[in-house]
């Protein structure tokens, strides 16, 4: 009895393993939503050389998820906004050696007009 369940759970297994044959994986990159999502975020990217303006902390802002809908917050450029948008955009937290400056900016930026993480940016 307990070996012909057991092999009715194999075959149960081995049915449903073979059911997901042949089906393509939709990778992250190519879901229409993800896409749609990113290239709406784009439409509202400032131009490049207005890294570190107002309208481009509104924008990393929106596009990282900052704020909480209501407007709440850190302040733009504050150490809690620039480790906020290292977590969000960058993938990780920032050591005390990091310096958000120019350059920092500019790898966000390119992180996020890229939709790439940190580690495809290098």
């Amino acid at each position: 009895m307990r070996i012909s369940t057991g092999l009715a759970i194999a075959g149960l297994l081995a049915l449903s393993a073979c059911s997901q044959m042949g089906k393509q994986p939709v990778f992250a990159e190519e879901d229409p939503a993800r896409i749609a999502e990113h290239e709406a975020i784009i439409a509202k990217a400032p131009h490049p050389n207005l890294i570190g303006t107002e309208e481009w902390y509104v924008w990393v802002e929106e596009a990282a998820g900052i704020t909480d809908g209501h407007g709440g917050g850190p302040d733009h450029g504050s150490t809690e906004w620039n480790h906020a948008v290292q977590r969000k955009v960058m993938g990780f937290e920032p050591d005390e050696s990091m310096s958000f400056d120019k350059s920092w900016q500019r790898q966000v930026d390119r992180a996020i007009r890229e939709n790439r993480s940190i580690f495809k940016v290098f």
